[in-house]
Parts: structure tokens; C-alpha cells; sequence
């Protein structure tokens, strides 16, 4: 951050268009309904009791479901996980263990982070590095590293019936992988893309819904509905760059996704955000 200007996703980006999940369709963004603003980061000492610290920098974050837990990726190298316990005003290292040995960091750098939809107690989280993806059952005294990842890129975690951490989601450079909850072994799901991010559906307890933004000289976003087959009933989007004469097809570099809260089957609109290059995009899949 440095003192600069914060973007969105780094840079600067447009909605530029609709794309259907239930066809391949684009359809141009209604430019009077849809808007975007850059926004200033406080200076020190700005009203407000807010401080931007000099030379600080923050990556992925993640709340717990009431938010009064935040975690935070910072660091020169992005290693090092940061909590705070009153809503974000005031910050600590989580000093912890890895696989039993003191550390105060991760040997990679942080990608993505997650916390349990049943935090308050379960005390779970999940943090993914550009190595390994490691778990805390203990909200970050100590973290275990699970499963054999060529680029994780990804987490996601979904809820069962019951509002408990029902399933885990991760996505890597090679494939998507799901898990049941903390048991159990990660599962692919033979996407065939190079992932880079995924997401579940807010009633996967009842549809078993997984979404992902993959790449693979395209950039597609793809759903799976258990063990049916990808696109088999919400079929897969493909996102194209219609800034020019002729819409065209691109590949991504990094994505995300915002995934609203009465996402379902029926009701199958998101966000997804992409970039390559140093410039990026929003689309809109409704």
C-alpha cells in the first residue's frame, strides 16, 4: 500500500459485461445501473482514529462469520498471519506451530485464507501459501499441513445442514479439490484447468454446488453439482474481452470470486473478478 491508492483487485476495473451461466451469451453492462469508485486510503493521523502505518502491506484477509475475528496475510514476503480480535483495530502475529515446530511464519508466501462458517466453535482455519495448505483447529496455536499440492491458488469452506464446517474446497494449478470437512482425503474433481479460484454454492448443504474460475488459454467459469459432471446443469462461461471490434477470449493470470448470499442453483448470479497482465476486469454471471 505504501501511502498509494487503493484498487480494486490492484488496479483499476470496469464491470464490462454480462455473461449467462445458463448460456454463453454476452450481453453489454447497462452502463446507468452500474458504477465504481476509487478509494482513498486514510493518511496518519486522519479523523476517524484510522492510521495508515508506513510501509505496511496486506494480502489475503478473512473474517469470522460475525466479524469480530479478522485475519490478515502481511509481511515483506506476505508470511506472516495477523489477527485481530476486536473487528480490525488493533493487530497481532500469530505466533504458532507447524507440524509440531515452533514458527513464526510460513515458508511461502499467503494466497488465500479461511475461516470455519462455524468459527465461535470449531475454532478452524485455513491458511494456503504458494506451497502447501496447512489447517488449525485451535485458531492458529498450531497448524497442520494437509494434502500434496503442485500451486495451491485457493480455499474455500462451505457449511453442512447443521451450520458446521461440512467441506473444504482448494484450488491448484492442476486441479480443484474437495474434502469433507476435517476428515478424510482431498478428492479431485478432474477440471483439466489450471484453477484459480473456487467457491461453493451458500446451500451446497442441500445442492452440492462448487464453482471455479479456471484458465487454459481461456478464462471459464465452470460449475459441478456433486458427482455429476462440470457444466452439467448450469453450463460453463466463458468470459470474453469485448473492448475492441470483435469480442475475444483471453487468458487470466489471478481471479476471485464474490459469491452472494442466497447464491443456489436457482438463483446462480456472481462476480468474478480477473487480471493479467497488470489490468483486470468484473464480470457479472447472472
Amino acid at each position: 500500500m505504501k501511502g498509494k491508492k487503493f484498487k480494486i483487485f490492484g488496479v483499476m476495473m470496469a464491470l464490462a459485461m454480462v455473461v449467462s451461466m445458463m448460456s454463453v451469451g454476452i450481453a453489454a453492462a447497462d452502463p446507468g445501473s452500474l458504477k465504481w469508485s476509487e478509494i482513498k486510503l486514510p493518511q496518519d493521523g486522519a479523523v476517524g482514529d484510522y492510521t495508515l502505518f508506513n510501509d505496511s502491506d496486506v494480502g489475503p484477509l478473512a473474517a469470522s462469520p460475525d466479524g469480530g475475528t479478522l485475519y490478515a496475510a502481511s509481511g515483506e514476503d506476505m508470511d506472516t498471519l495477523m489477527r485481530s480480535s476486536d473487528g480490525g483495530s488493533t493487530w497481532k502475529m500469530v505466533v504458532t506451530k507447524i507440524d509440531g515446530e515452533d514458527a513464526t511464519n510460513f515458508d511461502d508466501a499467503i494466497v488465500a485464507i479461511a475461516v470455519s462458517p462455524d468459527y465461535d466453535d470449531d475454532d478452524t482455519i485455513v491458511v494456503v501459501t504458494e506451497a502447501n495448505v496447512y489447517i488449525s483447529i485451535d485458531r492458529g496455536k498450531g497448524f497442520s499441513i494437509t494434502g500434496d499440492w503442485s500451486d495451491p491458488t485457493s480455499i474455500a469452506l462451505a457449511a453442512d445442514a447443521d451450520g458446521n464446517l461440512g467441506a473444504m474446497l482448494v484450488g491448484d494449478s492442476d486441479d480443484v479439490y474437495l474434502k469433507a470437512g476435517l476428515i478424510g482425503s482431498w478428492i479431485a474433481q478432474e477440471v483439466d484447468a489450471s484453477v484459480l479460484a473456487v467457491g461453493f454454492s451458500t446451500t451446497y448443504a442441500d445442492d452440492e454446488l462448487i464453482v471455479a474460475v479456471v484458465s487454459d488459454g481461456d478464462t471459464k467459469v465452470r460449475t459441478k453439482f456433486g458427482t455429476s459432471a462440470w457444466g452439467a446443469t448450469i453450463a460453463d462461461s466463458i468470459l470474453y474481452d469485448i473492448s475492441g471490434d470483435v469480442p475475444e477470449t483471453f487468458d487470466s493470470e489471478r481471479a476471485s470470486l464474490g459469491i452472494p448470499a442466497d447464491f443456489s442453483a436457482t438463483n446462480p448470479t456472481l462476480f468474478v473478478g480477473v487480471s493479467a497482465d497488470g489490468v483486470g476486469d468484473i464480470y457479472k454471471i447472472a
